[in-house]
């Protein structure tokens, strides 16, 4: 009788085939909704813990340098790691003498000229990551020892040589005036679908 009326023939739990689908269909997709709000809060999490590791390292090595100029160029983490200018929970698991940053990538520093050092985040996994990173990492009063002399986004992962990158630029102080649209162009090198950008800081002794 009941199916000469057109209704539906019910699984076993008491629901139609239809309505399960339905409710498994909406359970997927606030499962999915939590998954993505979770995953930004974590590469949030992580670039603010970026910043802190750009503060600590670039505080250290002000402090250890105090003005004294390298006596070489090229990268100097391994050096930076043994004298302890970069804390030990910032070495890689696997060697001793490498820097990760929060996701786990390449963190290098390099004495580019006899006064002047560049600290690089390798791989920044998303969009959000980098601008929170730039805005951030230039917090300071301009023209004062410790603030940045200018920063770089690459599109792409870090290279070894230290050659100038796109979006360097300096301002009145002796550094780049970041706000949200300088810092949300330096980092749209790319769209960051399976891609990520590479963000550098220079500072001089």
């Amino acid at each position: 009788m009941r199916e000469r009326f057109g209704l539906k023939r019910r699984a076993d739990c008491g629901f139609t085939l239809n309505e399960l689908a339905i409710v498994l269909g909406a359970v997927a997709m606030v499962l999915g909704g939590i998954w993505a709000v979770a995953g930004n809060v974590r590469t949030k999490q992580a670039a603010g813990d970026a910043v802190t590791m750009l503060q600590v390292v670039k505080s250290n090595l002000l402090d250890m340098r105090k003005g004294q100029p390298f006596s070489s160029t090229g990268e100097i983490t391994s050096a930076l790691i043994s004298a302890k200018v970069i804390p030990t929970n910032f070495i890689s698991a696997t060697s001793a003498t490498q820097a990760v940053t929060p996701w786990g990538k390449p963190f290098r520093v390099y004495a580019t000229a006899a006064r002047t050092v560049r600290i690089v985040f390798s791989n920044v996994p998303s969009k959000g990551a980098c601008i929170t990173m730039l805005l951030q990492g230039t917090l300071c009063e301009a023209g004062k020892m410790g603030c940045p002399t200018s920063v770089a986004v690459k599109d792409g992962a870090e290279t070894e040589a230290p050659n100038p990158m796109p979006g360097t630029g300096t301002a009145p102080g002796g550094w780049r005036v970041m706000t949200p649209e300088n810092a949300a162009t330096l980092c749209n090198f790319n769209s960051y679908s399976g891609s990520t950008n590479t963000v550098e800081f220079y500072y001089s002794l």
